[in-house]
């Protein structure tokens, strides 16, 4: 992960819980940007802006500031128009992951809960989830509950095939959310010894 994206996330979120107009906070980022080969990242979300655009709309050509995963709950969150609400929480996830808080079961659960709370279905999340783990043992855990949603299946049932990930009290949180309230549940799982 390039350290811009973490000065982006972190900073814009702080911007806009500030009531920050969305403009002006793109351009102070801007100004703050130490890697010109950037500028042109920010000159076209600024633009955008201006024009009255959503600004996500260009991220997806400049990976060093916002990864795939980011973008798509970005772009959600602009779409339910809670970016106050919603960047604290994916820039405290972006933070986690640059700095190596969590571990990647943790920021498993961390992303996938952050992808429910942004409104995606549990199969949009999950496959989301395998591109952003794909370089690891938790992309098979992504596909084997994604391939379980899709067909309809209890997340639960899907999870014991993996109990390195999931313990029976994780299976019986993934019951509960799956009626309840999924990412309440998938934020409690690392809790569990």
């Amino acid at each position: 992960m390039h350290k811009e994206e973490l000065r982006f996330f972190n900073n814009l979120s702080i911007l806009i819980q500030l009531g920050r107009p969305i403009c002006s906070s793109l351009e102070n980022l801007r100004a703050g940007c130490t890697d010109p080969s950037l500028y042109p990242a920010y000159d076209a979300m600024i633009e955008c802006a201006r024009k009255g655009g959503d600004f996500t709309s260009v991220l997806a050509d400049y990976p060093a500031i916002c990864s795939r995963t980011s973008l798509a709950l970005l772009k959600a969150a602009r779409r339910c128009n809670s970016l106050a609400v919603f960047l604290p929480k994916l820039a405290a996830l972006v933070r986690a992951r640059a700095e190596g808080e969590l571990d990647p079961r943790e920021r498993f659960f961390a992303t996938w809960a952050l992808f429910v709370e942004a409104g995606f279905t549990v199969a949009e999340s999950l496959a989301e989830m395998r591109h952003d783990f794909s370089h690891g043992p938790l992309a098979e855990v992504a596909e084997g509950l994604h391939s379980a949603a899709v067909a309809g299946k209890s997340l639960a049932e899907a999870a014991e095939r993996f109990p390195e990930v999931f313990s029976a009290s994780a299976r019986d949180l993934l019951l509960y959310g799956e009626s309840r309230d999924l990412a309440r549940a998938l934020r409690a799982v690392p809790q569990l010894l």
